[in-house]
């Protein structure tokens, strides 16, 4: 398989050019035989192209793969069609086949996820412990390399707290003399291990860079990991109130904390108001906002290299693996289908008055001009995410006319479809996958904040920041149906279900909060609409609500499985009900 890496734009075309005539003949080998560490860390360049291909194999994306081939994403869908957000209706992607069956110890996406974390790790510890034997870059910036590598094991480990909760700790390049049978540690330590990395890498990486460096880690990533690390472990599934975690277990540190400590929230509040603290002075990061919530929105997640997006996986690819951004992302109205919005999910939304929308129940038949008339009635995040039956995309209408010919069934599995990273997308090939975007971090600032101190005005403040961006009425503390924690926790929960839709948050989310098994949000039933068309085949007439399905949930699912092999080996505690 050969890679054509434009993993970091960084605006340095000769060194790409450099890498990637290199990296085709040694980066495809295990180090070792005719390519050795020796050769590796003999130059700049070599050095250089050894950790762009580190980044390439750490840092997560979440967009479709064709099929398997051992990423840290899911075939021919999105992990958003795993919770209430989209609906995917391949029968043999990843999301399908979770929705249909739960999480297993031997699903292959997990396997390779996990597999594939432990190959970007190992990477970091050799560029950690080698980068100090090239002669030609200067010590300072070796360090500031060893703490963008520091980083990507912290990021890393992050990726496996909130699937796995405690895992092997490995602080060092394992060699074949060593002991590849490392035992979990415990929530605690992992959670430590993270936030400790951060803080040491915090302190040697640089604020910002030249333009031309964008997309390479700097101190807000390190700030941001930490941040978002202490999130999940204030949360309730490992912060359990009372010290209850979500299943008995005979290890229950691996899983969670003994006891619920408010504390935790109060950590996880000066982290992510030490991201916004940083964005706001190192003047590399901001919220965009002109006053146009629809194009704002849509610049801030679909423009490359914009001013809100602190890390986004550049990784290309070539290999027929690689199709599946244009194959099961891009919203087709052949049987693949794209993805389809759930109505589940849209009732989430809010109009562009920011009140509820009237959607109709189940089996009530209503017009189609009703459907077009509340469909354009939503809030600008709405319009840049949902294609609406029977006209163009609203954040790319010379795009994609709604062909009425085509199989009803590919409609009917959603309310739309899913066009979220899309605008004035103009078929420029593969998309960056967002990894840290700003308005996260006001968003976990907010609910951390509510945690601590129920309805303190500064969650209010920071919640606000996103509102007033998606052109939405202010939450007020005056207003009575805001006053209190609990209503401003759903008004949080809420908004960040909406600002971040289908960025990979709201699987987790629904997981660290302990709501996943609430009907209709990962299991019960799941609902979409069906569209009657006239019998010459050029016009909608009525739409109503239908069942769509019955999604799969278990308890034991909101942590996910290690892999059966490994467990077999007999060093991993497996996580409980598995």
């Amino acid at each position: 398989m050969r890679y054509v890496i434009r993993l970091i734009q960084f605006g340095v075309l000769a060194i790409v050019i450099g890498i990637v005539a290199c990296q085709d003949e040694f980066l495809e080998k295990p180090i070792g035989n005719d390519v050795t560490e020796d050769t590796i860390f003999s130059t700049r360049l070599k050095a250089e192209s050894f950790l762009w291909e580190t980044y390439r194999q750490v840092l997560p994306s979440g967009f479709p793969l064709r099929m398997w081939n051992g990423s840290f994403q899911i075939p021919c869908g999105i992990r958003a069609s795993m919770c209430d957000e989209v609906r995917s209706t391949i029968g043999w992607g990843g999301g399908f086949s979770v929705n249909s069956n739960g999480l297993n110890p031997t699903i292959g996406f997990i396997k390779d996820w996990f597999n594939k974390g432990w190959d970007g790790i190992r990477r970091s510890y050799i560029l950690i412990e080698n980068i100090d034997r090239v002669p030609d870059i200067p010590q300072e910036e070796k360090d500031q390399m060893k703490a963008e590598a520091k980083t990507m094991i912290a990021l890393r480990y992050q990726e496996m707290l909130k699937r796995f909760g405690g895992v092997p700790i490995v602080r060092t390049r394992l060699s074949v003399e060593d002991d590849f049978m490392i035992p979990r540690a415990t929530l605690s330590e992992t959670v430590n291990f993270i936030v400790n990395s951060c803080d040491s890498a915090a302190m040697v990486l640089p604020d910002k860079y030249d333009q031309k460096w964008r997309g390479r880690i700097h101190k807000g990533i390190a700030l941001a990991v930490k941040a978002r690390t202490l999130l999940f472990a204030a949360s309730p599934l490992f912060n359990a109130p009372g010290g209850k975690s979500y299943m008995n277990s005979s290890n229950p540190e691996l899983i969670s904390y003994p006891s619920y400590d408010v504390s935790r929230w109060q950590k996880a509040a000066d982290a992510n108001k030490a991201v916004i603290d940083w964005a706001n002075q190192s003047g590399w990061c901001e919220i965009i906002d002109t006053d146009n919530p629809f194009d704002d929105y849509g610049h801030a997640t679909s423009e490359h290299d914009n001013s809100e997006v602190m890390l986004a996986y550049k990784g290309r690819v070539t290999s027929w693996q690689s199709q599946g951004f244009s194959e099961w992302y891009l919203p087709n109205l052949d049987w693949r289908g794209g993805q389809k919005v759930t109505l589940n999910f849209a009732r989430n939304f809010f109009t562009e008055d920011g009140e509820d929308q009237d959607w109709p129940e189940e089996g009530e038949e209503r017009s189609f001009d009703d459907y077009t008339q509340r469909m354009n009635e939503m809030e600008p995040r709405f319009k840049q995410a949902v294609w609406a039956v029977g006209q163009r995309p609203y954040n790319n209408t010379d795009k994609w006319d709604w062909n009425y010919t085509e199989n009803a069934g590919n409609v009917e599995q959603g309310i739309g479809m899913l066009t979220k990273f899309l605008y004035k997308y103009q078929w420029e090939g593969y998309k960056d996958w967002i990894i840290f975007r700003l308005a996260e971090f006001y968003l976990n600032y907010a609910e951390a904040i509510n945690e601590v101190n129920g309805a303190d005005q500064r969650a209010y403040d920071a919640l606000n920041v996103i509102r007033d961006r998606a052109g939405l009425p202010l939450i007020l503390k005056s207003d009575s149906i805001y006053d209190t924690q609990e209503e401003l926790r759903q008004a949080i929960r809420r908004e960040r279900a909406v600002e971040l839709f289908v960025e990979e948050h709201r699987l987790f989310d629904v997981r660290r909060w302990k709501i996943a098994g609430e009907e209709g949000i990962i299991g019960g039933p799941f609902y979409g609409f069906d569209f009657e068309i006239n019998d010459s085949r050029d016009a909608y007439l009525t739409y109503k609500t239908q069942w769509v399905m019955d999604r799969y949930w278990m308890d034991k699912m909101y942590l996910y499985p290690f892999p059966q092999e490994e467990v077999d080996k007999g060093y991993l505690i497996q996580n409980p009900g598995y």
